[in-house]
């Protein structure tokens, strides 16, 4: 499946959402390249252009280390929406912007070694 395809499956799996599907989309490209910092992308293997955008085909499987990270950073940006209209009277409800940073941080420093991180053994 390609980014904007997982994008639009994310929006229609929401009863509401602040954010739009290019938001959302560049996201789970943050998401995806950051991932690519740890393991190689399938899909950009044998590719001439090594480009991760929307159009990124990604498998099953690298979706399944990448999705966490990406609905992270979704329910981030939602949440500092949802602060920032506090100034309109609006109280928020849900988890602040401190505490899903937090998991971010915690999700980059070991998910990702622990998941995305291999290297082929070789023997000397």
């Amino acid at each position: 499946m390609t980014l904007n395809e997982l994008a639009q499956e994310y929006l229609a799996s929401r009863l509401t959402s602040i954010l739009d599907e290019h938001a959302i989309t560049g996201f789970f490209v943050e998401a995806t390249t950051e991932y690519a910092g740890w393991a190689q992308l399938q899909s950009l293997v044998d590719s001439a252009n090594p480009v991760i955008d929307g159009q990124c085909v990604i498998t099953l499987s690298e979706w399944a280390v990448i999705k966490p990270l990406a609905y992270l950073l979704c329910e981030k940006e939602t949440a500092l929406m949802h602060e920032l209209s506090k100034m309109m009277s609006h109280e928020p409800a849900g988890r602040s912007s401190s505490e899903i940073e937090n998991d971010i941080t915690n999700f980059r420093n070991e998910y990702f070694r622990q998941w995305a991180f291999n290297y082929p053994c070789a023997s000397i």
